[in-house]
């Protein structure tokens, strides 16, 4: 699950971006993610003239011909289409890319340019989310201009997360989260955090680490089960860890600890 949010992207006056397929889904697909952002926008036919004052045009690969405009973007994973799109309608295109991530139950992604734009902020709320946003926003951009920064906080989600990045050819770095986390009661609190480890310095990750949960990771696992299952079970310690470490999903892992106990 994904959480998205406008990181002031509605400066008003006329639409920069445009729509122009007439690729139904598709063009459901980015009439909701551009409204789910605030994202100002214009629909128009494949075959009409651009009008001034689009800055680029999000179409599929079969219409990219037909597109009479210098920018064009062909959509294709969510996240990548629209870091590409901002990346072009805000003139930082080439500069490169920086992704921000803040560990956590729910994980906070920055994506910004190198001289400090911001491009996309959303909220993940598993491990695999995030690696298939990053991984979108990556396939559109080459992989040695784009660096990802995540937080030193939860350290095995964190490993975790490195982990689940390593074979995209980025260079990854590991950042001191100290200073980083606003206010609690901030409701963008995860994604400002992960803006804020985008933009700092770290150590640069050569080896990847080895995922060993924590005492309190497991038992937030336990605490999870507890919920998942309606009060029913607790996994054990070591199922729990198998969790922590990714081996299971929780789902999975509460679904068949409940068969062994009705066996």
């Amino acid at each position: 699950m994904l959480i998205y949010h406008n990181p002031n992207l509605d400066r008003g006056g006329a639409p920069i971006i445009a729509i122009a397929t007439e690729d139904f889904e598709l063009y459901y697909d980015l009439v909701r993610t551009l409204g789910s952002f605030g994202i100002p926008f214009e629909s128009l036919s494949p075959k009409r003239r651009v009008p001034r004052g689009i800055s680029v045009v999000l179409t599929s690969e079969g219409e990219l011909p037909v597109i009479k405009h210098r920018n064009k973007v062909v959509a294709r994973g969510v996240e990548g289409t629209l870091v590409q799109a901002r990346s072009i309608s805000e003139h930082v295109e080439g500069e490169g890319l920086v992704i921000g991530i803040d560990p956590g139950e729910k994980i906070g992604v920055a994506v910004a340019s190198r001289q400090g734009r911001t491009l996309l902020l959303l909220t993940a709320h598993s491990i695999e989310a995030t690696a298939s946003s990053v991984t979108s926003i990556v396939s559109t951009h080459p992989p040695g201009g784009v660096v990802v920064n995540v937080g030193s906080g939860a350290p095995t989600i964190r490993d975790r997360i490195l982990r689940s990045l390593r074979a995209l050819g980025v260079r990854l770095f590991i950042v001191d989260e100290y200073r980083t986390s606003p206010r609690a009661e901030y409701y963008r609190s995860d994604e400002i955090a992960a803006l804020k480890i985008a933009l700092m310095q770290g150590r640069e990750v050569t080896e990847m680490p080895f995922i060993d949960p924590t005492p309190g990771e497991v038992r937030e696992v336990q605490r999870r089960s507890r919920i998942v299952s309606g009060g029913k079970l607790t996994l054990p310690k070591e199922v729990a860890r198998s969790v922590a470490m990714g081996e299971l999903t929780l789902d999975d892992a509460v679904s068949e600890y409940s068969k062994r106990k009705r066996a």
